[in-house]
């Protein structure tokens, strides 16, 4: 995936971050072949007679994905575990715009399946290679919320793949959302800024706090977006995290008031959690944080 002629771009579906008092949303997606060389566009794969529209055997979830088996796994196959959010897949695929059926990226075409963390990949993919088992081929018809909503310089529309998934290497439990991830309990306790929060688990009597002005606090958590849908965590990011209780991340006041051993639920109105219109592909509505404080730092 990274050969040099066929100038792979990758772009995330987003990854919290933190940036001026803010978290900021890093788009991420699927790559995407620019600047293809001659031999590359020669081998374009024509798109399906149904590459307008999903046909009416087609099965279409609530998100708005369509999509269809194309051939079945093997009968015999002894593993029928679906991927996982934070599992790591090796596909073939061939994508196209359903508008003027343009082909914009395959692996068949470069002739050596892809591996992808399914995290990293647009939210139509993250939904629709998560209902497939291995040797299962499936096209799929995703529209333009959940690939990559407008975003110049970025395929356009409705986008429809065929999708060939070779394996899965399995990765760490995805972090569920709790069942109040739209709603805070009237029992939270709101900030100035309207950040509400509870908690989830007391620290134990005497537990150590970090210093409000220069502290710093070893936590592990994980956000959603209020529909349920994994934004970050610390598992994404190698492990527990180290915070300033003064520093520019969003909920680093709600930090700064913890202690060892307690766990806090946070939820952060869109309108704090971005200085600035969000991008495209920023989650809607609240962002819903879980922190455990494992250890004060010194």
């Amino acid at each position: 995936m990274s050969e040099k002629k066929s100038q792979i771009r990758r772009r995330p579906l987003f990854s919290l971050m933190v940036v001026g008092g803010s978290v900021a949303i890093s788009e991420f997606a699927m790559p995407m072949m620019m600047n293809q060389d001659e031999a590359f566009a020669a081998a374009t794969i024509p798109p399906p007679a149904d590459v307008r529209k999903p046909p009416v055997d087609a099965i279409c979830e609530k998100s708005g994905l369509c999509s269809r088996i194309l051939e079945a796994a093997p009968a015999d196959a002894s593993n029928k575990t679906k991927p996982q959010l934070l599992d790591v897949v090796t596909v073939d695929y061939t994508g196209w715009q359903a508008a003027d059926g343009k082909m914009f990226d395959s692996s068949v075409v470069r002739g050596k399946p892809a591996t992808f963390a399914l995290r990293n990949l647009i939210k139509g993919w993250q939904e629709g290679v998560g209902l497939m088992t291995v040797g299962e081929t499936r096209r799929m018809w995703i529209p333009e919320d959940l690939a990559y909503r407008g975003t110049a310089g970025r395929p356009s529309g409705m986008l429809v793949f065929d999708v060939t998934l070779r394996s899965i290497k399995a990765g760490p439990p995805v972090p569920q959302a709790p069942d109040d991830v739209a709603s805070p309990p009237a029992n939270a306790v709101t900030d100035s800024r309207g950040v509400k929060s509870v908690t989830v688990t007391a620290a134990p009597e005497g537990a150590p706090r970090p210093a409000p002005k220069g502290g710093k606090a070893s936590i592990s958590f994980a956000c959603w977006s209020e529909d349920g849908t994994l934004v970050d965590a610390s598992i994404l990011r190698g492990g527990p995290q180290v915070v300033a209780t003064d520093g520019t991340f969003v909920i680093a006041p709600q930090i700064s008031n913890m202690a060892e051993g307690e766990t806090v639920r946070v939820w952060v109105p869109n309108k704090v959690a971005f200085t600035s219109a969000p991008p495209n592909s920023a989650p809607r509505g609240l962002l819903v944080f879980e922190i455990k404080l494992l250890k004060v730092e010194q």
